[in-house]
């Protein structure tokens, strides 16, 4: 019997994109950090996926730091910083805040101090949506991104975390999105790479496939949506769920089933 993979929510098949922007790359010599002909050529394919993610993220201004993953990437921006955040984030987060902003029964959070203050944009369980504050000072974009109508630039928030696998990029590749300026120390120390905040020879390969399946997402039916919302007002997108393809649950009587947070907007699937 052939399968159907619907968990999509864990990870995303490879777009025919990313694919062949990965099998291009393979046929790049050069260390992207090498001043010759072919480090140069390395250079300019991550560059030109950085430029990809920006656009596709709504992130124009902003800088994107490429790391090994979403989680990754929240170490990189939270550690050493007291943030705060509710118990429904991914460990990823959680295990760099301290969890105790409330929690309603539909699984969406208070949060009264954005600045001190982590929260994800969408669950990766149950996939409720959250209201995010002007000043927040990280996002988990992972599970929104590709899914929702998303803009780095008007979700409000300083950080944003997002990883290529949940969009249909290669598994192992993820980004921190900061505004530019902001102060981020580098975990791993040597090389320089990826403006001083990241070091390390860059996965050129990797890379590039996120660069392509941002590209390819950002071709989808919500594209217009980072246009259409004011810069830097936060956002709320429970307001928004009708014309975003969100859903409320329709609860199936089956027994032994539970539907958590029937009642909040969450992402499709």
């Amino acid at each position: 019997m052939a399968r159907t993979y619907l968990d999509w929510n864990a990870t995303t098949p490879l777009r025919a994109e990313a694919r062949a922007a990965m099998s291009a790359a393979m046929d790049v010599t050069g260390n992207p950090s090498s001043v010759h002909f072919e480090g140069r050529a390395a250079l300019s394919v991550i560059e030109k996926a950085r430029a990809q993610v920006s656009a596709a993220f709504g992130a124009d201004g902003a800088d994107v730091i490429f790391t090994s993953s979403a989680t990754e990437a929240a170490a990189l921006a939270m550690v050493g910083r007291d943030l705060h955040c509710g118990d429904v984030e991914h460990d990823a987060v959680g295990a760099w805040a301290t969890a105790d902003l409330p929690v309603d029964a539909s699984g969406r959070v208070t949060c009264a101090d954005p600045a001190n203050s982590a929260l994800q944009v969408a669950n990766s369980e149950t996939g409720v949506l959250q209201d995010l504050p002007k000043g927040l000072a990280l996002t988990d974009a992972t599970q929104a991104f590709g899914k929702i109508p998303f803009a780095f630039n008007w979700c409000g928030a300083d950080m944003a975390l997002i990883s290529a696998h949940k969009l249909g990029g290669p598994k192992g590749i993820g980004a921190l999105v900061v505004k530019r300026g902001s102060d981020i120390a580098a975990q791993i120390k040597g090389g320089g790479q990826e403006m001083g905040r990241r070091a390390g020879t860059q996965n050129t390969i990797g890379i590039a496939g996120f660069g392509a399946a941002c590209a390819a997402a950002a071709t989808g039916p919500h594209r217009h949506h980072r246009r259409t919302v004011r810069h830097g007002a936060g956002v709320s997108l429970g307001g928004q769920a009708a014309g975003l393809g969100c859903c409320r649950a329709k609860c199936v009587r089956t027994a032994g089933a539970a539907v958590l947070g029937p009642a909040a907007v969450r992402i499709p699937g």
